[in-house]
């Protein structure tokens, strides 16, 4: 069963390091099977605040999802995303 991970970037304190979290951690979804499904598209707050971005990724499995964010190369390209942003992310079994 699919699974996604759906991130909230809430703001951003170091452009650069973003820049950098990007370039490690795009090519570590190739690993995973991993399909970017939305990234910084045009959206529409509902309820809620608004983050300034979302960034929605799709795996085959929850498992997929958690070896990829756990794997070493990811866990590299989060240290310059904590370092970078605020986020919020969220894993979801599909149906």
């Amino acid at each position: 069963m699919s699974a996604y991970v759906i991130v909230f970037l809430d703001s951003i304190t170091d452009p650069a390091r973003l820049i950098e979290y990007r370039r490690i951690g795009v090519p570590s979804l190739q690993q995973f099977n991993a399909k970017i499904l939305i990234r910084n598209g045009k959206f529409e707050t509902l309820e809620g605040t608004a983050p300034q971005s979302v960034v929605m990724l799709e795996f085959p499995t929850m498992d997929a999802a958690r070896a990829w964010y756990n794997s070493p190369v990811y866990q590299e390209a989060l240290q310059h995303r904590f370092a970078a942003a605020s986020c919020r992310v969220v894993l979801v079994e599909g149906v």
